[in-house]
């Protein structure tokens, strides 16, 4: 690590500034990639050599946090379901889960975004053609630190390509509103218990 830092210091002094095309253009280093798998994202690196760069890269960090978050709570779910027996294939139909091989989950992660009104929106946009069994949309608080609330949508009320929600959403979509994961949890559950007694 203290050599690729000392190249990106190196980077710096030739340039007068860093970026990740700056870092690609010399074929004589490392490209940015491996700075951003070594050091969780070039911010880090640029950090850890005492580099700032001119521009807010704050909307970066946010995105960069999101991706963790993300790989988090896909790791806790998997977990959940595992301890109730049920089996998970990540791979077939990867980014979604297959559960059971029964249904498919895709998961979206959605930040909250601060409009100048003082307004908060959630963009999110779905992968129709993944064609998932239920989609799970995680809202991010207004930090975007921890999660406001879960959409578990079933593929039959997804109608949507897109989709701006609001703090306040119509009745028909907060139907499927909740402040965590666990009736989706019982249900699965519920599904494999009825399955067991059916062999």
């Amino acid at each position: 690590n203290e050599d690729l830092l000392e190249k990106l210091k190196q980077k710096l002094e030739s340039n007068g500034k860093l970026s990740g095309f700056i870092i690609d253009e010399d074929d004589t280093g490392p490209s940015s990639s491996v700075y951003r798998t070594r050091f969780g994202g070039l911010l880090r690196a640029y950090t850890l050599i005492g580099y700032k760069p001119e521009h807010d890269y704050s909307y970066l960090k946010i995105n960069e946090a999101l991706r963790s978050f993300y790989s988090e709570i896909i790791e806790d779910f998997k977990g959940e379901i595992l301890k109730s027996n049920c089996h998970i294939d990540e791979y077939k139909y990867a980014p979604m889960l297959y559960i059971n091989d029964e249904f498919l989950i895709s998961v979206l992660v959605t930040k909250c975004i601060h409009m100048k009104s003082g307004k908060l929106r959630w963009k999110v946009r779905f992968d129709n053609s993944q064609k998932a069994d239920i989609t799970i949309v995680i809202r991010m608080n207004s930090q975007n630190i921890s999660p406001l609330d879960f959409y578990i949508i079933p593929k039959i009320e997804n109608e949507y390509s897109k989709m701006c929600m609001t703090e306040t959403n119509n009745i028909r979509l907060d139907l499927y509103r909740f402040d965590n994961l666990d009736k989706l949890l019982q249900i699965i559950t519920r599904m494999k218990v009825r399955e067991l007694y059916a062999a």
